[in-house]
């Protein structure tokens, strides 16, 4: 599990743009500019739900180049070309894992 807690570490500050109104339309700019549509927000890992952690990882690789120039506009580090592999690799590893959790689940039924 504490690979896991590695991987999500660089895209925590996920957190940072959900925080406050003008720094998601910041991230909503840089966005667009990156050819993705305006967002009300960003997935957030939550401990309880088992499978936040992937849905957070998922998106914030999708607005990974968005996600970086955020950080340089806003002056917070930004996640390393390793830290973005690491929580590329942790996805596909989750991923995996859901859909054969999801394979046992429908195969019980």
């Amino acid at each position: 599990m504490d690979i896991i807690k590695v991987a999500i570490v660089p895209v925590g500050d996920i957190e940072h743009v959900n925080s406050y109104g003008h720094r998601l339309q910041t991230f909503n700019l840089l966005s667009e500019m990156s050819g993705h549509k305006p967002k009300k927000g960003l997935k957030l890992d939550v401990p309880t739900r088992w499978n936040s952690t992937y849905t957070m990882l998922e998106e914030a690789l999708e607005f990974s180049a968005a996600l970086t120039s955020y950080a340089d506009v806003q002056n917070i580090q930004r996640p390393m070309a390793e830290q973005w592999s690491l929580a590329e690799r942790v996805c596909n590893i989750l991923k995996e894992l859901l859909k054969k959790l999801a394979t046992r689940i429908l195969v019980r039924r």
